[in-house]
C-alpha cells in the first residue's frame, strides 16, 4: 500500500452489501400469559444489494441493485457509475475489501 501511495496513486475501497427487505420477527411483546401469532411468507426473499465505493474515507459512488451481483452487473457499476465520479483520471487500484 505505502508502494502505491508513494507513486501518489488513488486507493479505492469498494464494497457490496445485501438487506432483506422483509425480516422476519421471531419474537414479539405481549402482556403475560398472552400468545403472539403472525404469518410470515418463508419464500418471499426480497434483496437489495448496494454496491459503494470509498476514496479517500469519503464514501462515493453507491448504487443498489434489485437483483443478484455478478460479474456483469459489477463492470456495469465501474463503468457507468463508479468511473464517471472519480476524480480526475490517473492510475487507479481496486481492493475489494470483505466486511465479515
Amino acid at each position: 500500500m505505502q508502494e502505491y501511495q508513494a507513486e501518489n496513486h488513488f486507493i479505492v475501497y469498494l464494497d457490496e452489501s445485501s438487506f432483506l427487505q422483509d425480516n422476519a420477527r421471531t419474537r414479539g411483546y405481549l402482556a403475560k400469559e398472552t400468545h403472539c401469532y403472525g404469518v410470515f411468507d418463508w419464500h418471499k426473499k426480497v434483496r437489495t444489494n448496494a454496491i459503494d465505493a470509498l476514496l479517500n474515507n469519503q464514501l462515493l459512488a453507491v448504487a443498489l441493485v434489485d437483483n443478484t451481483i455478478n460479474s456483469d452487473v459489477f463492470y456495469a457499476y465501474i463503468e457507468q457509475v463508479l468511473l464517471p465520479e472519480l476524480p480526475e483520471k490517473r492510475f487507479w487500484s481496486w481492493i475489494m475489501h470483505p466486511f465479515i
